[in-house]
C-alpha cells in the first residue's frame, strides 16, 4: 500500500501543507506514518477494539507482571488486536489476539515505599524500566484476575476505534531534520503543528489526547524516539549512531494518563514482526 498517497489528501493537513514552500511538500507528506486513534467516549460510533483500565484477562498459569524489588504493576489496557483495521498500519502489528499493556507506578501501589515511575528519565538520561506487554494468541482461555494487594485498579473504559489519521514527525525526528527547513518556515509549521494536535489528537471534551495504535508519537517534550535512542546509546554515541538506533523503533501505542502525561510504548520493528514482545520499553512524558 502507498500510504502517502492514501494519507495525503486530508483535510486535517491542509495548514500544514499551506505553511510550506511547494519544493518541500512532497519530501514532507513522505514523512508521514498511518495511526489508529482510539476513544473512551460512549457515544462514539466505531467498534469496540479493547479496555482501558480494569481487570485484565490472564491465563490461568500467567502471573501478574510485577516490577523485581517494587512491586506490581498496573493495568493500563487490553487491545483486541482481531477487531483493529491492522492493515491501515504500517507496523507489523499482530492480526489476532489480545495485547495485554501494563506499567508500574509506586503512585498506584499503596504498599511502596519508593516511588518510581517507570519511563521517566534518570540524572544519567535513562528510562525506568519496569513496563510489560503480553500477546495472547486467539483462543487463549482468560479470566479476570483479582489485583494484588494495594494495587488501585483504575476505572474500566471500553475503547473504540475513531479513525485511521495521518501522524507527523516531530522537529526532533531525523525525517524533519532532513527537510532542512529555514528558521520561519520551522516556526510556522510548528504552530500549524500545535493546531494539528488540538483538532485532531486531543479530546475537546476531556482536553485529553486519544489513544493511539501505530504511527509517530506526538511528544509533550524532547522527541520520544531520540530520548529512547539517548538512554540505550548514552553520551558517547554520535549523533548518526543515535540515528541508526532511533530507526530500530516504532511506537507500538500510547495512552494519556491521570497525571496527565502520555505513556509511549516504544518496540523494535523487528522484534515486532516476530510477535516479540519482551522488549518493549515505555517512555513517559508530561
Amino acid at each position: 500500500m502507498n500510504y502517502t498517497s492514501a494519507l495525503s489528501d486530508r483535510p486535517e493537513l491542509e495548514g500544514l501543507l499551506e505553511v510550506l514552500p511547494e519544493e518541500a511538500q512532497d519530501a514532507w507528506l513522505a514523512t508521514l506514518r498511518p495511526g489508529l486513534l482510539l476513544t473512551t467516549d460512549e457515544e462514539a460510533q466505531g467498534p469496540v477494539v479493547g479496555r482501558k483500565g480494569g481487570l485484565p484477562r490472564l491465563p490461568e498459569d500467567e502471573d501478574w507482571p510485577v516490577l523485581d524489588g517494587y512491586g506490581p504493576m498496573t493495568h493500563i489496557a487490553s487491545i483486541d488486536c482481531d477487531a483493529l483495521p491492522v492493515a491501515d498500519l504500517d507496523i507489523p502489528l499482530p492480526k489476532a489476539g489480545t495485547l495485554l499493556i501494563f506499567r508500574y507506578n509506586s503512585c498506584d501501589y499503596e504498599l511502596a515505599t519508593d516511588p518510581y515511575m517507570a519511563g521517566t528519565v534518570t540524572e544519567g538520561n535513562r528510562l525506568l524500566p519496569g513496563a510489560v506487554v503480553m500477546h495472547l494468541p486467539a483462543g487463549t482461555p482468560v479470566s479476570p484476575r483479582l489485583a494484588p494487594e494495594g494495587l488501585v485498579v483504575h476505572d474500566e473504559e471500553a475503547l473504540r476505534l475513531r479513525a485511521t489519521i495521518p501522524t507527523l514527525p516531530d522537529s526532533a525526528h531525523e525525517a524533519m531534520r532532513s527537510l532542512c527547513l529555514d528558521a520561519d518556515v520551522s516556526g510556522d509549521l510548528a504552530e500549524a503543528m500545535e493546531t494539528f494536535e488540538e483538532e485532531v489528537l486531543i479530546d475537546p471534551d476531556t482536553s485529553e489526547h486519544y489513544p493511539q495504535i501505530g504511527g509517530y508519537a506526538w511528544s509533550v517534550q524532547n522527541g520520544v524516539g531520540a530520548e529512547l535512542a539517548w538512554s540505550l546509546m548514552g553520551p558517547d554515541a554520535t549523533e548518526e549512531q543515535r540515528d541508526a538506533e532511533e530507526r530500530r523503533w516504532v511506537m507500538l501505542c500510547s495512552f494519556f494518563d491521570a497525571e496527565d502525561g502520555i505513556l509511549y510504548y516504544m518496540v523494535r520493528r523487528e522484534d515486532l514482526a516476530e510477535g516479540d514482545f519482551k522488549e518493549v520499553i515505555a517512555v513517559y512524558q508530561c
